[in-house]
């Protein structure tokens, strides 16, 4: 994957480049090798494979609102199959 990174030298000096490696916590640790600082990263969101490059679907993070209305929804579902007080009672 490739990452585009803001790191900075020991002497101060910052830098923007594109790095790449097999992940995140990888460049991290080869950049603190050639004693850079990762000042930021952006990327790790496509793969280039000879020279075709595929971009990876991003996650979406879920909002506090929709993760309580799914787990309310999620609770009522359980219910209503598994024939909480209505008496039905349903076999696998």
């Amino acid at each position: 994957m490739e990452f585009r990174c803001r790191v900075a030298t020991a002497t101060g000096q910052v830098m923007e480049a594109t790095y790449a490696a097999e992940s995140e916590a990888r460049l991290r640790h080869e950049l603190e090798e050639k004693g850079l600082f990762l000042l930021s990263v952006q990327g790790g969101h496509s793969v280039k494979i000879g020279q075709v490059r595929l971009r990876l679907p991003r996650r979406r993070k879920v909002s506090n609102d929709e993760f309580l209305i799914f787990n309310q929804l999620s609770g009522w579902l359980q219910l209503l199959f598994n024939g909480a007080g209505m008496g039905v009672h349903l076999s696998p």
